[in-house]
Parts: structure tokens; C-alpha cells; sequence
């Protein structure tokens, strides 16, 4: 939650800022991006993820948490502050020291007027969020929230899966069973007295595997560890196509480049490189591709005209994306678009869209 400083008696002083509020639609839109994406996962839980799918669902969580945190308007403080917590808790010797290192300075780090607890529960230990009262819904989703989210953080540090984790929300179970399972796929109780992580002691003992220089790559991919995407470093060209995928949908000034997703990813260019042709592919193949799924994205939607799609991928024109398009998938974007179901979209494009 952003600080804010106001003077009293001269001194400045922090205080908790007004409990920001999510707006209803908002907070609908998210819930049924949450839910068509999980029945994505439930139909084939073992295929790819959808990478333009999976991206776009990513932004739209990323956008209510920050709006739901109060710091819509300092998504940067917001990262910067994740990443000081994680190096500080990348300096303990044990999990349980790194947890120690979250409950000392997590209050510091992000302006909190109350912290997080540790507490023993005989043969676990319970770390409690004091976290904010919301409306039931709003409330699940960031106590999710922030269960998944010191969760994958501890699970980096430790370099695999915790066993036996499970997490206690103080709401009723008020939001559907799979957007719950997407959001935090461990066992829950619901209607508890505190939201907590409750991580076996057996698993406090194990050694942080991480090294400091492994923390830009795991940030660069965090929001994925939400809903148990996480790629491998050894999976470059994953990191890479979901970096691109981002961009676009954000609307980003300047197309990605190599060396711009290198030094986002903590690597050198050259390393880069090395590590795609490693798996045999260029980056400018996984560009393509990625711009590709997100074209396909647009199109089945139907909600952009051509002319748009391809603006927003930044093609030159819109007759060098049908050519693109149609090299790649043996048919024109809008022969594609009446193929998976039938197009009313209206002729924005003119004549030669049929081509």
C-alpha cells in the first residue's frame, strides 16, 4: 500500500492512506477473464499455456491488485519494493530465516501500519497478513493475493515446490471453485479469524538455493508464478514471447528489441542469444510467434478491426500483416476470423481485406 506523508505539528509523518476501493465492473471483468482462463486449464491442464491468453489475463490481475493496493498510479514503486523484500530475504541462510526477514521488514518496505506475524502451531508455523477489510469478493482475491504471492517467493528462494503448504482466508468461499484453484491451488479453509500461509517446520530447515543474481529473472516472470506458470530459466524463449506479448498489450511505445529484453531479463544480449540457439530459435522467430498468437487472440475476440490489430502489432500497414498472417497460417486474417466461427465484425477495412 503506497505511504502518504502528511505535516503535523511541523514533522512529516506516514500514515495509511483511505482504503482504496475496486470498481465493480472492474472487479467483474477480472472474475470472468479469471474463470474462461481456468476452464482453459481444466479442459487440457496438461497442453501449453495460451501464451496472448495467459498474457492478457496477467495484465488485467497485475492492474486490479495495483488498483486494489492503492498503487495504480506507481506500478514502478510497486515493483521496486517487491524486489528490496526479496533480496533482503535472499540474504537468510534457511527458509525460515528468509520468512524471518519478511516479518521484520515487510512493515518497513511497504508502509504498513500493522505487520506480518509468525506464529508456532506445534508442527507448523503460521505466517498471518493482517491484510485490509473488503467486500467479501474483493477481499478473497487479495487475500489470494497475497498467500500465492509470498508463497512463489518463498518457493524461489528455496529452488522447488513446498509439500504440505495450505492457507486460511477470513472470507467465505464466495468466489467460483476453479477462479479460487487458478488464483491459489493449495488447500484452503475458508471464514478463518486471519488470512495465514501455513508451511510444515519441516520445510523451514531447507537451505535458500537462489542466488542474488537469479532474483531479475524470477521478477521478470512473477506475475506467471500466480497462476503456476512459472517457466524455467532454462524456457528463454517462453520468458521472451510473454515479455512481447506484454508490451503489445499494453500498447508500449517502442516494439521489443533484443537487447531491451535481455537487460529486462538480467542477461546480456550475447547470453541471450546463445541461450535461444541453444533452442534452436531466433529471437526474431519468437517475436513472430508471439505476435502471431496475439493476433489470433484479436481475431477471435472480434472486437478490433484489422486495420487496428495491425497497428497495434506495429506492422507497417495493414497489407504487411495480411501478408505476415497469411505466410504464416495459409490464410488471410479475415478468412481466419469467419473460420473459427463466423464474422458480423463490419467492413472496416475496405475492399481489399478479402485478399
Amino acid at each position: 500500500m503506497a505511504r502518504h506523508f502528511v505535516q503535523q505539528n511541523g514533522v512529516g509523518m506516514v500514515v495509511p492512506p483511505p482504503e482504496p476501493k475496486v470498481d465493480d465492473v472492474a472487479t467483474e471483468i477480472f472474475l470472468h477473464s479469471a474463470a474462461e482462463l481456468a476452464a482453459s486449464r481444466v479442459r487440457n491442464p496438461a497442453a501449453p499455456w495460451d501464451e496472448a491468453h495467459l498474457a492478457a489475463f496477467l495484465q488485467l490481475y497485475r492492474g486490479w491488485i495495483l488498483q486494489a493496493l492503492g498503487m495504480a498510479d506507481a506500478p514502478e514503486e510497486w515493483a521496486e519494493r517487491s524486489a528490496i523484500l526479496l533480496h533482503l530475504m535472499a540474504g537468510g541462510a534457511t527458509l525460515g530465516d528468509a520468512i524471518g526477514m519478511l516479518v521484520r521488514f515487510a512493515r518497513t518496505v511497504w508502509g504498513l501500519h500493522t505487520g506480518i506475524e509468525f506464529h508456532d502451531e506445534g508442527t507448523c508455523a503460521a505466517v498471518v497478513f493482517h491484510d485490509a477489510a473488503h467486500p467479501d469478493r474483493e477481499g478473497s482475491i487479495c487475500a489470494l493475493w497475497l498467500l500465492r504471492t509470498n508463497l512463489s517467493q518463498i518457493e524461489f528462494l528455496a529452488g522447488r515446490e513446498l509439500v504440505g503448504v495450505s492457507g486460511r482466508v477470513r472470507y467465505g468461499q464466495c468466489l467460483p471453485g476453479t477462479v479460487t484453484n487458478l488464483l491459489f491451488d493449495r488447500p484452503l479453509v475458508f471464514g478463518a479469524p486471519e488470512t495465514a500461509l501455513i508451511i510444515p517446520k519441516s520445510e523451514l530447515d531447507r537451505a535458500v538455493a537462489v542466488r542474488i543474481s537469479d532474483i531479475p529473472l524470477y521478477l521478470g516472470q512473477f506475475m506467471r508464478t500466480m497462476v503456476g506458470a512459472y517457466r524455467s530459466s532454462s524456457n528463454l524463449r517462453s520468458l521472451i514471447s510473454t515479455l512481447i506479448c506484454d508490451d503489445r498489450l499494453r500498447g508500449a511505445p517502442e516494439p521489443a528489441t533484443m537487447p531491451d529484453v535481455a537487460r529486462r531479463l538480467g542477461l546480456t544480449a550475447a547470453t541471450a542469444r546463445r541461450r535461444l540457439r541453444e533452442e534452436r530459435v531466433t529471437f526474431r522467430e519468437v517475436k513472430a510467434e508471439a505476435l502471431d498468437q496475439l493476433a489470433k487472440m484479436w481475431l477471435r475476440e472480434k472486437t478490433r478491426s484489422i486495420d487496428s490489430i495491425a497497428e497495434h502489432l506495429d506492422f507497417s500497414d495493414t497489407h504487411a500483416f495480411r501478408r505476415a498472417f497469411h505466410r504464416r497460417n495459409g490464410m488471410s486474417p479475415r478468412a481466419y476470423r469467419s473460420f473459427i466461427g463466423g464474422s458480423q465484425f463490419p467492413p472496416a477495412d475496405g475492399p481489399a481485406a478479402a485478399s
